[in-house]
């Protein structure tokens, strides 16, 4: 009886939590990968209550790319901060190299214009001094 109940139920729970998902990841919730995550659970036990069992791989499938997308947004997060710290690190350390060399711009911006060029994945820089 209960695996009727949630066979018949669970579709209806499951598409609103998707819809609510689509929004959360188009105003870029930070969270919304682990909250797809946990859609993925409830799937599972519509699956199991329902005998589908052929969307298991895809439901596996989904579980993996959200797992993947939380990683990379975080980390995106995360390395926009440690690069800010590390930039004024590096200045520290190399301020008198660029006030010496500095003729249109100041000092510290060409460094840093510089050091976030060097970072880029699209500009390859050969930077000899």
């Amino acid at each position: 009886m209960t695996h009727e109940i949630l066979a018949q139920q669970l579709p209806w729970l499951l598409s609103f939590l998707s819809l609510v998902m689509s929004v959360l990841t188009g105003n870029k919730w930070r969270h919304v990968w682990a909250f797809g995550l946990g859609i993925q659970c409830v799937w599972v036990v519509w699956i199991v209550a329902a005998q589908t069992y052929g969307f298991l791989p895809l439901c596996l499938a989904l579980f993996v790319i959200y797992a993947r997308n939380h990683i990379k947004w975080r980390t995106a997060e995360e390395i926009e901060k440690i690069e800010a710290d590390t930039f004024d690190t590096w200045w520290e350390k190399n301020e008198a190299d660029y006030l010496s060399s500095s003729y249109h711009m100041s000092g510290y911006h060409m460094a840093r214009v510089v050091w976030y060029a060097s970072r880029s994945p699209r500009i390859k820089l050969d930077l000899v001094k």
